[in-house]
């Protein structure tokens, strides 16, 4: 019964006062209906039944804190549009996907910079040489001898008959009117020395001097990931606290809706 002011339970059960065949669970699907005729936020409009039915139930037996229905509807309206947002954000961190039954995500990343530096110096020193070394020693001796004999015969009708020898001696002149002879000798003799001797010597470098420089950096990433349960909770509990995170915030929405009410009963 009420002892100061009317019993949620009072406003609910009277709009079906005159159905009284319907169950206690239709009263007070059709009150919140009635109750609730206002908008406000919610963070999600699938959730908005649930979430009335559950403040229906939680405040059934407590009388309000106004002396009239139409102010504490005034004040149950304003109080949502004012806290609503705040618990909507709770409602959608309890939202985010996750597996009940793992407490561990680690991922530990590792990053190495390797910084190779390589220099190559060749230097190549080439050198040669020849050297050459002849003696030459000719000689050479000659000598010629040319002997010229030449005879001009003239003959008309001879007054004595001749006996000349010619010249190759198989013949003989019989006559002859005018002879002419000549006689020549010619000799010679040559002889030619040489010596000769002769170094040669030739001395040939090069140098050569190469130098290559090789400058890279390479990464080396490494990823690890942990997952699972660790602790002591067992994996019932995991599942109960994953299911009663709704039930907790409204809990604490319950908490502070109380001010909508008598404080008598709590």
């Amino acid at each position: 019964m009420s002892s100061y002011t009317t019993q949620l339970k009072t406003l609910i059960e009277g709009y079906t006062q005159n159905e009284p065949s319907l169950s206690h669970a239709e009263r007070i699907e059709k009150g919140r209906t009635r109750l609730f005729n206002f908008d406000y936020p919610i963070f999600q409009e699938e959730y908005r039944q649930t979430f009335e039915t559950n403040f229906i139930r939680r405040f059934y037996m407590t009388e309000i804190g106004f002396e009239t229905e139409g102010l504490f509807k005034f004040h149950l309206e304003s109080w949502l549009q004012l806290h609503m947002p705040y618990f909507n954000k709770l409602f959608l961190s309890e939202m985010v996907k996750y597996d009940p039954l793992s407490n561990t995500n680690i991922v530990t990343g590792k990053e190495r910079f390797i910084d190779k530096k390589h220099t190559d110096i060749k230097d190549i020193e080439q050198s040669a040489k020849s050297e050459g070394k002849s003696d030459s020693t000719s000689s050479e001796t000659g000598s010629n001898t040319n002997k010229d004999f030449t005879r001009d015969l003239q003959s008309d009708t001879p007054d004595s008959r001749l006996a000349i020898t010619t010249n190759d001696g198989k013949g003989v002149i019989e006559y002859a009117s005018n002879i002419g002879e000549h006689t020549g000798s010619n000799e010679g003799s040559n002889k030619s020395n040489f010596d000769g001797k002769s170094n040669s010597e030739n001395t040939s470098s090069a140098n050569q001097k190469n130098k290559n420089e090789f400058d890279s950096t390479e990464t080396d990433q490494a990823m690890e990931r942990t997952t699972g349960k660790t602790g002591t909770d067992s994996f019932t509990s995991l599942i109960v606290e994953y299911r009663s995170s709704f039930i907790r915030i409204e809990a604490m929405i319950h908490k502070e809706m109380r001010q909508l009410f008598m404080l008598v009963y709590g």
